[in-house]
Formats: structure tokens, C-alpha cells, sequence
């Protein structure tokens, strides 16, 4: 960011007449305003965290797309929330399962993102931090996710029955506890947006 140069200074360098009052204040507030970019700020600037984002969580209704057998999410009840700091994308999204909903035969569940993910997001590799919980009845057990495409994650469980545990399938592992009414998902994480 440049500094502003009035254009209308007196013209003997000591009086201000009506013709030295006439500085486009416009072009002023439009400098200081609208030039500021990560180039104009040092890096040792105390800027409170309130200037650069507003704080505050933005509700969104995340959608579950369960995969295999007869698997419906129903009446289920889903909600979620986001926060995004320049391409930072802290998130967090849970489903309930309602009374109608169905996992029988469930194999994979994704979930969609609240933005859409980095160009560079890899469906297998992307370094996403996201952990997650399941509860089903008295027990509960780790969750967490993987890329699936740039607006989805899939959902996956540590599988611990070979020497070294491994992401399985949500469904695709043989969970501690059953599936039933008001069981709960609910991941959180950050990633990189578009």
C-alpha cells in the first residue's frame, strides 16, 4: 500500500483557500480501506484476531450419504457448523438417526464439506485434521475421515484386528455396538478451501 498524496496542498505551502479544500476524501477512505492485502502488513503487526475474521460459526446442514445394502439416513437429524479464516476451514458436522433411519447392509457413509476443498486435495493422501466419535448405546469408539472428492470426506473407523490397525469403512469393520435410534456421529476438523 502506497501512502496517499493529497493533490490539492496549498499552493503557497502555508494557506488553505477554497481551492486547497477540494482533496477527494473518497480516494482517501479507499486507500486506507481497501488496499490493505498481506504484502501491506508486517510481520510483527499486533492485529487482534477480531480484525481478520469475525469469530463467529456458521451453521450448516451437512448431508450423510450412506452406501450399500438397504442403508437411509430417514428422519435422522443432521447439523453442523463452520468457520473459515482466509482458506482455513475449521468445521464440525454429526447426524442423530432418527426413527425411520436404516442402516442395514450399510458398507461407507461420506459426508459433504461445508466449502469446497483445495485444488491439491487427494482423495487418499490429503492431510486433513479431522477426528471423529461414535456412540451407540454405552459405548463409543473412534472415528475419522478421509478424502472422497472435493466437497465430501468419507467416514472411516481404526480397524485394529491385523498387527497394525489400519482406516477401515465405517460400516466395513464390525463395530462394538449396533446401529439403532438416536446412535451418533459427529466428526470435526480442519482443512485447506478452494
Amino acid at each position: 500500500m502506497s501512502l496517499y498524496t493529497a493533490t490539492n496542498l496549498p499552493s503557497d505551502g502555508e494557506t488553505i483557500d477554497a481551492a486547497d479544500v477540494n482533496t477527494d476524501l473518497q480516494g482517501m477512505i479507499d486507500e486506507f480501506n481497501g488496499s490493505i492485502d498481506n504484502d501491506n502488513i508486517a510481520a510483527s503487526a499486533d492485529i487482534a484476531l477480531s480484525k481478520l475474521a469475525s469469530g463467529a460459526w456458521t451453521a450448516y446442514t451437512p448431508t450423510w450419504t450412506p452406501a450399500g445394502g438397504a442403508a437411509t439416513m430417514g428422519n435422522s437429524v443432521s447439523t453442523g457448523a463452520y468457520m473459515q479464516i482466509g482458506k482455513t476451514v475449521h468445521f464440525w458436522a454429526q447426524f442423530i438417526i432418527g426413527t425411520t433411519g436404516d442402516f442395514t447392509g450399510l458398507t461407507s457413509m461420506t459426508v459433504s464439506l461445508p466449502k469446497t476443498a483445495s485444488a491439491s486435495f487427494d482423495t487418499l493422501t490429503e492431510v486433513m485434521e479431522i477426528t471423529g466419535i461414535i456412540y451407540s448405546g454405552a459405548v463409543s469408539w473412534f472415528a475419522s475421515a478421509i478424502g472422497n472428492t472435493s466437497t465430501t470426506i468419507r467416514i472411516v473407523v481404526i480397524a485394529t484386528s491385523a498387527a497394525y490397525a489400519t482406516n477401515a469403512d465405517i460400516m466395513a469393520a464390525v463395530p462394538p455396538a449396533a446401529w439403532a435410534t438416536g446412535s451418533i456421529c459427529r466428526i470435526a476438523g480442519t482443512y485447506e478451501a478452494a
